[in-house]
């Protein structure tokens, strides 16, 4: 062979790109890609960024423990290679504080998911909160994503909108609701223009909550809406309207079965996909009848009844009829979400639907919020 050609690689994972590929798709096990980064020196960089791309993800809750989550920072402080494969970060404030203090304090490049919470049962005082280390966290010009799960309402966060990241585009809030006082939201935060929104209210049954006025201006300051392209409520206890500013991009909902008989899909001229979560099996035929009169936009085109087996013979009758009469500008496309793995009966309970070749039966766990973030991840 002339000295002036180049030897072919042997195999096709002596190229790296092809390498780095195919260690991408090993499953997030801190095992396997533990050892994919002791094989030879071009696997580690590789394996060591699906590592360290969301570390909560891949060890759960052992991530808590005390002994890996300081080996954890101590990588992290000493290299700062390894921060820069950082993308997902998950904050428990029910843990040990000087260990998410630590996590604050490490100078993260390209960290764009931000989960800060802690269970149920916690409730916390604002003065018991880290909050000036959190805003290191929370004003990334990177951050992409927020999520905050605590019980305590909106102005619980209120330091941490102080010094909120405009480039945020997706936030997720869990929390209770009946706290509305927003005086502690600082008027001059910065405006952060949401494109995907969830909400999960775990507010008092006594008290009923109007919509617009959760999803305005003034309740989530500094989040601006006129952008927002999908929104998730889930509160059967909110009286629904969307105001029309807001509602004008909306592409994907997600909301409860029970918000349908205030429901204006007038406001949603842009509306592509609606779920409807778990429909209750005391719910009345003539309601289930009720849904052939809403006026769905043209682009509509995708339906998802969640979770809806405890329904009688009757109201999947009604049910059936109703999805396979609906007319779209083009086919309808209807998922039954079933937490049966088997899927068995689904197709026997909507024969219409399923003779027209319409219905798509799709498992998911119960709770499983999936659907609504692929469907984010797609636009």
């Amino acid at each position: 062979m002339s000295a002036g050609l180049e030897v072919s690689p042997q195999s096709p994972l002596d190229v790296q790109e092809l390498l780095d590929h195919c260690i991408s798709f090993i499953p997030r096990c801190s095992e396997s890609l533990r050892s994919c980064s002791l094989v030879a020196r071009s696997w580690v960089d590789a394996a060591q960024s699906q590592l360290f791309r969301e570390p909560y993800a891949i060890l759960g809750s052992r991530f808590y423990r005390m002994e890996n989550a300081s080996r954890f920072c101590a990588a992290l402080c000493s290299s700062p290679r390894l921060v820069g494969y950082v993308r997902a970060l998950t904050l428990r404030l029910d843990h040990d504080l000087e260990l998410n203090m630590k996590l604050c304090s490490v100078n993260f490049s390209r960290l764009e998911s931000l989960e800060i919470g802690a269970p149920d049962d916690y409730y916390f005082e604002p003065e018991d909160i880290p909050f000036l280390h959190l805003q290191k966290l929370s004003s990334l010009s990177t951050l992409r994503s927020l999520e905050l799960r605590v019980q305590q309402g909106f102005p619980f966060w209120a330091p941490l909108f102080a010094h909120i990241s405009p480039t945020i585009q997706k936030f997720f809030l869990y929390c209770e609701i009946w706290d509305t006082d927003h005086s502690a939201v600082p008027d001059d935060a910065p405006s952060v223009k949401l494109k995907s929104l969830r909400l999960t209210l775990d507010g008092s049954p006594a008290t009923r909550y109007d919509i617009q006025d959760i999803i305005s201006p003034h309740m989530l300051r500094p989040f601006d809406l006129s952008q927002l392209i999908a929104l998730e409520v889930h509160q059967n206890e909110i009286r629904w309207q969307i105001p029309a500013q807001t509602g004008r991009m909306i592409q994907i909902l997600d909301i409860c079965f029970g918000f349908l008989e205030r429901f204006d899909p007038s406001a949603l001229p842009q509306l592509t996909h609606l779920r409807l979560d778990e429909i209750p099996g005391g719910v009345s035929i003539s309601v289930i009848d009720s849904l052939s009169t809403l006026p769905l936009p043209r682009k509509f085109h995708t339906m998802v009844v969640g979770y809806s087996q405890h329904l009688k013979a009757d109201q999947y009758i009604i049910l059936d009829r109703f999805l396979s009469c609906y007319q779209s500008s083009g086919p309808l496309v209807v998922e039954i979400e079933t937490y049966d793995k088997e899927k068995a009966g689904i197709h026997e309970k909507y024969p219409i639907m399923s003779s027209q070749n319409q219905l798509r039966v799709v498992y998911r766990a119960i709770k499983d919020p999936t659907w609504f973030m692929d469907m984010v991840a797609k636009l």
